[in-house]
């Protein structure tokens, strides 16, 4: 092939280019040289052919805050800014600003320098920055010691400013600089006060106050009080023990006092009312009702009362006893539960005051043969004219053994035994009147039995061991009607249920509720028998526990106050809703106190406390809780089973092949789990169901029906409506006719026949439960991303849980794969 080759022509190219570029060049150059000889013959630069301009940036004010910047310059310019600006054209020349102070929110700002000249050249863009600048500061004055609506007088003077403080107040917009403080002296309803501060304060340039702290105190005088009358050699006492005298006077005071006390009071007017004395077992009175006294300073003054032997003997009367084990009325009509310690108070008054600590003592009879006798604790004081429900130390007291707790319980008490005190009148040392016991109402009720179980759920296991049950029953020992207490700890269950949320969001807290109850059903435990879900949630803040209403299925989280919480879950199953305070749901309409107040007064046996009557309930939202009259006489009523509605659903005694179908009801929408074929006792259909299980042929044909009474759930969580949730397991009896001809399950609410559900046979397994491959025992669920998809590829997963000793039992939705464990 022949190549044809273009003539290099590059170097001679290059050359011709460098030539051209100096010709233009010296061609600019020459144009631009011309251009400034012209521009010289015209006065240098004409301003018309190079316009100038102003860039004036502001900074420093507040927000809202208008500047005064006042420019002037060549030709008549003149311009005011109240904010930054750009000004252009503008002509060349010398430009003149003033820059005025602002005052703004109670502060005076300026800029430095406050007046300058520029000189813009043409073509120029000159930038100035006007930078404001607090010039002024503020004080605080903060006054204290003065009565409500007395107003002080603080005089502050300097840098030809004078200010009045009559109260707390902030003085703005001050000059920097040092100020003097004059404190004026008061008088206020013949009470007079003296202020104390500094005698300078400096202000200084800040939009942080300078402070400035005033203390007024009163000025007090110095009052001792003797008395006349009273036995030679009495030795003064601690006021709380023998107060003389009620003093009240300015300042709202009003105090007891006692003889031989040396006090500094405010000076002004007194009232002093006088008290009984009682010194042993003898009564003084003062001989005059009421004193007026004046205190003035710096005098001290003695004021003396006089007294008078009373010859009558003190008399001591037995107002009433309660026995109470957690909450009590006056007339004892809460029954006490046998076996169970109690504390027996006894309300002793006196008809005058004293420090007697008089013997009182208690029999404690069993029908009519008597059984111990209790020495009672005297009131901590003396015994009292008027005892305090409230106030254990203002009554005698003791506890009674639980062994003396017995079915014919009867009582009686006597203060002062031995006569020692001479009283005239004796008979009211007795309760009742006359010294016959009297019967103190006490019931039998079933043994708690709880089962603890420690719940896997999103990686977490509850902490629940058999070293920590007490930490889960001791509330619920003191406050609810229990005695003897049986628990124990099952092995642990996988729950399948979403991740728990603060709010139940997910209906997370249903669904692992609804689980366990299916639990107590697989097991076949007792009716009566707690089962008790402990459980790890992620959070710290939020739901904590979730119960079913009159039956024994609870579940509770392991952060804290664990103890309150079960006690709360264990009073849904009692049959307890909500009392209402907290913002709790599914409240008691028939609660009888505001606020879920508990209104009686009532004893905690662990700690040996009183209960205010207004603490909130322990079915409330609301805390430190206890128990209330009506809560505990009717969780009471419920434990002995004589209420509509029993603690458990009845099951036969009868163990056989079942049909575990179970599900739930949110807000009205049924929810049918996947059945599964179950050894375990199979369930009582019931005579007031309001639902019905149908086992349906291919052809929709039924093949079994089975009715049942769903059970509430304590709470409905914010996401769900008025409509209350409720939960069902049941065994239904299993035969090989419906095993081979079962096609769906429905369900239907036989109080709404429109409301119903039918789950059918799938062809993936959409759950399944995991069983102690050694005793059969329910061990978990499983589902979701936890499940293999296709029924027929099982063998990895049943592999994966052989290794930890669990068998799988799939479900197909209406009936389970294989026959399950015995």
């Amino acid at each position: 092939m022949v190549q044809h080759r273009t003539p290099r022509l590059t170097a001679p190219l290059r050359t011709i280019g460098a030539f051209v570029s100096r010709i233009r060049v010296s061609v600019l150059w020459a144009m631009f040289v011309g251009v400034m000889v012209a521009c010289h013959e015209r006065s240098l630069i004409d301003p018309d052919l190079f316009p100038a301009a102003l860039a004036i940036n502001i900074e420093g004010l507040p927000n809202g805050a208008d500047a005064d910047v006042r420019i002037s310059g060549p030709s008549g310019f003149s311009r005011t800014l109240t904010s930054s600006d750009f000004i252009a054209p503008v002509v060349s020349g010398r430009y003149s600003l003033r820059i005025g102070d602002v005052r703004s929110g109670g502060f005076t700002y300026a800029a430095s320098p406050a007046q300058i000249d520029i000189t813009v050249q043409p073509g120029d863009t000159l930038r100035y920055r006007v930078r404001f600048e607090v010039a002024t500061g503020a004080l605080a004055v903060q006054i204290s010691g003065l009565p409500g609506g007395v107003p002080a007088s603080v005089r502050i003077n300097g840098n030809g400013l004078s200010r009045v403080a009559n109260g707390s107040v902030i003085f703005g917009d001050l000059p920097p600089g040092a100020y003097t403080v004059t404190v004026d002296s008061l008088n206020a309803g013949g009470t007079a006060f003296k202020g104390t501060s500094p005698a300078q304060v400096t202000v200084t340039a800040s939009l942080i106050p300078s402070s400035l702290a005033v203390a007024y105190s009163n000025v007090q005088g110095v009052v001792l009080f003797s008395a006349t009358g009273l036995p030679a050699g009495t030795t003064p006492l601690p006021i709380e023990s023998r107060p003389v005298a009620r003093m009240q006077g300015p300042l709202q005071v009003d105090r007891l006092v006692g003889f031989g006390e040396l006090l500094a009071l405010p000076v002004g007017n007194y009232t002093i009312s006088p008290q009984p004395v009682t010194i042993g077992t003898r009564l003084f009175t003062p001989t005059a009702r009421s004193l007026t006294r004046t205190i003035n300073s710096p005098v001290r003054d003695t004021i003396a009362i006089a007294f008078q032997e009373v010859t009558t003997p003190i008399n001591l009367t037995i107002d009433n006893v309660v026995v109470t084990q957690a909450v009590q009325r006056a007339d004892n009509g809460i029954p006490l539960v046998i076996g169970r310690d109690a504390l027996l108070r006894a309300f002793v008054r006196a008809d005058r005051r004293t420090t007697l600590r008089p013997l009182a003592r208690a029999r404690i009879y069993d029908g009519t043969t008597a059984i111990a006798t209790l020495l009672l604790t005297p009131p901590d004081s003396g015994v009292p004219t008027v005892p305090v429900d409230a106030a254990l130390g203002t009554t005698y007291r003791t506890r009674i053994p639980a062994e003396l707790v017995r079915a014919q319980l009867r009582v009686s008490v006597e203060v002062d035994p031995d006569s020692t005190l001479g009283e005239s009148q004796r008979s009211d040392n007795f309760w009742p009147t006359g010294g016959q016991p009297r019967p103190i109402t006490a019931t039998t009720v079933p043994t708690f039995a709880v089962r603890f179980v420690p719940i896997s759920l999103n990686g977490a296991m509850g902490d629940i061991t058999a070293a920590a049950q007490e930490r889960y029953l001791a509330v619920a020992r003191t406050l609810w009607p229990i005695a003897q207490v049986t628990s124990d700890v099952r092995a642990a269950f996988t729950s399948a249920a979403p991740a728990l949320h603060p709010t139940d969001a997910n209906g997370g807290w249903n669904t692992l509720l609804n689980e366990l109850r299916a639990l107590k059903t697989l097991d076949g435990a007792p009716a009566t028998t707690h089962y008790y879900g402990v459980v790890h949630p992620s959070y710290a803040e939020g739901m904590f526990g979730l119960a079913l209403v009159g039956t024994p299925v609870a579940v509770g989280w392991d952060r804290r106050d664990v103890g309150t919480i079960a006690a709360h879950e264990w009073g849904h199953n009692f049959g307890r809703t909500h009392a209402p305070c907290g913002d709790a749901p599914n409240v008691d309409g028939n609660y009888p106190h505001i606020g879920a107040a508990i209104g009686l007064v009532g004893w905690n046996s662990a700690n040996d406390a009183l209960q205010p009557a207004n603490t909130p309930d322990i079915m409330s939202y609301c805390t430190p809780a206890w128990v209330s009259e009506y809560s505990y006489t009717r969780a009471l009523t419920f434990r002995q089973g004589t209420i509509a509605g029993t603690s458990a659903r009845p099951v036969t005694a009868v163990t056989g092949d079942g049909l575990l179908v179970w599900g739930r009801v949110v807000s009205g929408r049924l929810i049918v789990e996947p059945a599964f074929r179950v050894t375990a006792p199979i369930t009582t259909p019931s005579a007031t169901p309001t639902h019905v299980v149908e086992l349906m042929g291919a052809t929709g044909q039924v093949l079994v029906r089975f009715p049942f009474e769903a059970e509430r759930v304590s709470d409905e969580s914010p996401r769900r409506g008025a409509t209350s949730d409720l939960q069902f397991a049941v065994v239904i009896p299993w035969s090989t006719t419906v095993d081979s001809a079962i096609a769906s399950i429905r369900v239907q609410d036989t109080r709404s026949p429109l409301v119903s559900v039918v789950r059918r046979r799938a062809a993936n397994s959409p759950m399944a439960l995991l069983q102690d491959m050694r005793t059969g025992a329910a061990r978990g669920f499983i589902r979701g991303t936890d499940i293999t998809s296709s029924a027929h590829n099982t063998a990895q997963q049943e592999s994966k849980y052989r290794t930890r000793g669990l068998r799988v039992l799939w479900s197909d939705g209406v009936r389970s794969q294989g026959t399950p464990d015995h």
